[in-house]
């Protein structure tokens, strides 16, 4: 076959290159000059603010657009706190407003600055943006906390199994310190449910809080075995700071107020008017409704704690609930252990059960334990005596 040497070189032979007129700085591959970039801002300060626009994918006028509509179509929050970052300063301001050549000879960082130079109250704006667009989510946080709190603590107000067991434990304490000058105590400090944890008996691992599960078994106290169920919000309450909820609330309040501010000042056809004229009755309405219930936590919270004898101001809510976690975590061990010691299988066979540790704790028909006991491995008191503000339930 003889080949077409024309035809093989017209279809695929390589195209040599045009070379570049390297020797000139500023010319580019076809020979022509580059137009000199126009630098007005500090070239760190450029280069960080063209690297953040990229992050962007559209033009600086729709940008800008976005920015003035609030858009959040084009706009996320990270993209609102980035622009933040990058407001242009007084000096750069007036550089920029001082610069009268060709727009198209700056960097974009410039250009940028120039696009937002009448965008009114930039800064302000940015806050606006960002303050509407997070909030509906911290708000449905911040009442769904509130309600666990308010929950948790009217379930510790008012739970009878709970208050019975602090009878009996107070009961015990007085007992064993019979003689000494904790005795007759009226109360004791919440500290005393830890130290129903610790406190061993000297004959064997039984602890004092075993004890009292199989007491409360054999007697039938179903009140008091089942208190643990009934604190449904006892666990996630123990994790909600109410102090931490309370500067929230107090934080989105003093939001809504610069917002307002803003509305007040926005001109009539700035778009920022009519978005936040619907926005802020929805907001205020929101906050009345957390102030309510902010007030509703702290108020079961202070009667919690008198309820209790904690009115001192060293203890916070959420150490409070968690020494009822641990205790009625606790409790739930003891009581599940009693329950496959007395081979007991359904809910209605705890009545009536004799306590499978009668005869290692001995049985003399009274609610108190004889027995000698100890906490880890020496001679513990259990209550504090009735001083001033001390006292659990009982």
């Amino acid at each position: 076959v003889e080949a077409d040497s024309a035809a093989l070189q017209s279809h695929f032979s390589i195209k040599k290159r045009k070379k570049a007129c390297l020797g000139k700085k500023g010319v580019d591959g076809d020979g022509k000059e580059k137009a000199p970039t126009t630098n007005l801002l500090d070239l760190r300060r450029a280069q960080n603010t063209s690297i953040m626009l990229s992050k962007f994918r559209c033009s600086l006028p729709c940008l800008r657009e976005a920015i003035m509509l609030l858009d959040p179509a084009v706009l996320n929050p990270d993209d609102v706190h980035m622009l933040k970052l990058y407001v242009p300063s007084d000096e750069e301001i007036t550089t920029l407003r001082a610069y009268e050549g060709p727009v198209a000879s700056l960097g974009i960082a410039e250009r940028f600055f120039l696009e937002i130079l009448d965008v009114p109250r930039y800064r302000e704006r940015l806050s606006c943006f960002e303050y509407l667009h997070a909030f509906d989510d911290k708000d449905a946080e911040v009442t769904r906390n509130l309600l666990a709190l308010s929950a948790c603590f009217d379930e510790l107000l008012h739970c009878k199994g709970l208050h019975e067991l602090m009878e009996v434990l107070l009961a015990i304490g007085n007992y064993m310190n019979h003689g000494s000058s904790m005795g007759n105590a009226t109360g004791f400090r919440l500290e005393a449910l830890d130290q129903a944890i610790r406190t061993r008996s000297k004959i064997d691992s039984t602890t004092l809080i075993d004890y009292m599960v199989a007491r409360c078994g054999a007697m039938g106290q179903t009140s008091i075995l089942n208190f643990p169920e009934t604190l449904k919000h006892l666990d996630e309450g123990s994790k909600i700071s109410l102090a931490h909820t309370s500067d929230v609330v107090m934080q989105m309040r003093m939001g809504c107020k610069a917002v307002v501010a803003e509305l007040d000042l926005a001109a009539e056809e700035d778009p920022l008017k009519a978005i936040l004229m619907r926005f802020v009755p929805h907001a205020t309405a929101r906050l009345e409704a957390q102030l309510d219930e902010l007030d509703k936590a702290q108020q079961l919270y202070a009667d919690l704690r008198r309820l209790y004898g904690e009115n001192r101001g060293d203890v916070s809510e959420s150490e409070f609930c968690a020494r009822f976690v641990r205790f009625a975590a606790e409790f739930v061990r003891a009581r599940h252990q009693w329950e496959s010691a007395a081979g007991i299988t359904h809910e209605k066979d705890k009545e009536g059960v004799a306590s499978p540790f009668k005869r290692s704790l001995g049985d003399s028909g009274a609610m108190l334990c004889s027995a000698a006991v100890e906490g880890e491995g020496k001679e513990e008191s259990l209550g504090g005596g009735g001083g001033e503000g001390g006292g659990g339930r009982g």
